[in-house]
């Protein structure tokens, strides 16, 4: 007979791994049930209670025929009596399976391997199915011919933090429900068609929960249509407490970052740029002492009141990471979220209130462990600085500029807009250049006073800047003594947005493209020092 229990030793090679079966029926003879339609493969970890729950309401109740459909129960070895009393619930042809040391999305994984049916369903071990859900899976499938169908869920909060929950669920969901949508994948509840699931890599361990959008990601690119059910036929039990809600997300973030890793083109093309990954997990520590030194000489120097204004409000906001490098930008990130969680028991009992709280407490949790993790995977970048030529800031990579958001478009046209604070570092030998940063009329009527530039620590003069709609222009001039990198510091008022504006950056200069080329006669001599690219550790 099927039912019994598996356990499965030579984890994470399991789907060819030879089981120890004990079987409920010792001493019948093995026979081999028809296939059935669709498995149910639902983990018994991270269940919050539920699991037994979880798992009758797909075996009681059902209105699809009960030889339609299979049970693959899988299980790690940590609760070993929740074991015990999932055995006898499922049917002969179910499956309940141990594999010691798995985690949620590698039980999901063995559960597909060892799934029967030609479908499968996904599900959690905090999850409630409701009578209908295996005939809308089946009945969806087979109607609309989708490879896969997303269940509609709900939620029935029992606590403050549960009904948090289903408030930030319920402000991202319809997004990623749309038709046009292609982010449907829940792991609460979805079926796809084996040969899709195949076809589009699976569920990956690797990424942990992020694995929902990975496989969504995979399927967008094959071209594999997700619908989503008509009805709602999951019941999710959302987290109760801030411990198990940091524990999820941080699963998400890790494999976020794994996959950013593995997958940049794809992942920029689905979802943009990865704020920590630009930041390198806030480890560009070199860069960012050299715009805090700079600033710090403007305070003195600069004799325009705002300029120094602007040049204090800057070393403020970097002493930290010029003092304690990337150690400081994780510190200041893990107080950020420790202020959040504590909002979130000050508002405990004001739900509009602890609504932001919570939500501010997700992405600070968020943001922390990919910053940890990005700075882990990356350690600190090479600082590769700008030589003679032209290049689209677009195109730069994050280790040859400082201070500057990711690209944005104009048309067809790629530009980056800079912080008000930015630091474009230099490779140059000693001679005078023309420093042309094209803007293309973007912020147009920029004056003098909105932007100043320091040059390895000291101010340009009026005369050797030139703003124009169409570009700024700077006039330089490389000593013998000068230090490499050679640091270009541009310091600009916020620009002013419109009222009605939803961009919450702070923004400075747009640059399309950065040229720089020598001044005077001293081409051929600056040539072949300039063309060679230096890399600077640290």
């Amino acid at each position: 007979m099927q039912r019994g229990l598996d356990l499965i030793p030579s984890f994470p090679d399991a789907r060819g791994a030879g089981a120890l079966a004990r079987a409920s029926g010792a001493g019948e003879p093995a026979r081999a049930p028809a296939a059935p339609e669709i498995s149910i493969i639902i983990t018994l970890v991270d269940h919050r209670q539920y699991a037994i729950e979880a798992v009758r309401s797909w075996l009681e109740g059902q209105t699809a025929p009960r030889e339609a459909f299979e049970v693959v129960a899988l299980a790690d070895e940590s609760e070993p009596a929740l074991v015990r009393k999932v055995e006898p619930m499922l049917a002969a042809h179910d499956q309940l399976v141990v594999v010691p040391g798995a985690r949620q999305v590698d039980l999901l994984r063995i559960g597909a391997a060892r799934a029967r049916a030609p479908f499968l369903l996904f599900t959690e071990g905090h999850a409630e199915a409701k009578s209908s859900a295996v005939a809308a899976a089946l009945s969806h499938l087979a109607a609309t011919g989708a490879d896969a169908v997303s269940l509609r869920s709900t939620s029935e909060p029992k606590s403050r933090l549960e009904r948090m929950e289903q408030r930030m669920f319920a402000l991202h969901a319809p997004a990623r429900m749309a038709p046009d949508g292609w982010n449907k994948i829940f792991l609460r509840g979805f079926a796809i068609r084996r040969e899709a699931y195949v076809a589009a890599g699976g569920l990956r361990s690797e990424f942990g929960l992020f694995s929902e959008p990975a496989l969504a990601m995979a399927l967008h690119r094959l071209g594999r249509p997700i619908e989503v059910s008509n009805d709602t036929v999951i019941v999710h039990h959302n987290t109760t407490n801030i411990y198990d809600l940091y524990v999820a997300t941080a699963n998400f973030a890790r494999g976020q970052c794994a996959y950013r890793a593995q997958w940049p083109a794809e992942y920029a093309r689905y979802l943009g740029p990865l704020e920590e990954w630009r930041h390198r997990g806030g480890a560009s520590t070199r860069l960012a002492r050299a715009a805090w030194s700079d600033s710090l000489r403007l305070c003195r120097t600069a004799r325009d009141p705002r300029l120094r204004a602007r040049a204090a409000k800057a070393v403020l906001a970097l002493t930290p990471v010029a003092a304690f490098g990337r150690h400081a930008y994780i510190a200041a990130l893990a107080s950020w979220l420790a202020a959040a969680v504590l909002r979130t028991w000050i508002w405990r009992r004001h739900d509009a209130r602890l609504e932001r709280a919570y939500i501010d407490t997700h992405r600070h949790m968020a943001s922390f462990v990919r910053t940890r993790t990005v700075a882990a995977m990356l350690g600190t970048p090479p600082v590769r600085p700008i030589g003679v030529g032209c290049v689209g800031a677009a195109d730069l990579p994050e280790e040859k500029v400082f201070g500057f958001h990711p690209p944005d478009k104009v048309g067809a046209a790629a530009f980056r807009w800079s912080q008000p604070l930015a630091l474009v570092p230099l490779d140059l030998a000693p001679g005078r250049y023309r420093v042309a940063l094209d803007k293309r009329g973007e912020r147009a009527g920029m004056q003098a006073d909105e932007l100043a530039v320091a040059f390895n620590g000291r101010v340009l003069p009026a005369t050797a800047v030139a703003i124009t709609d169409a570009a700024v222009t700077l006039d330089i001039e490389v000593d013998a003594g000068a230090p490499f990198p050679q640091r270009l510091l541009l310091l600009c008022a916020p620009l002013v947005k419109p009222p009605h504006s939803t961009d919450p950056r702070a923004l400075g200069l747009p640059v399309f493209t950065i040229a720089i080329a020598p001044i005077g006669d001293q081409v051929a001599a600056l040539a072949p020092a300039a063309a060679r690219e230096r890399i600077i550790v640290g």
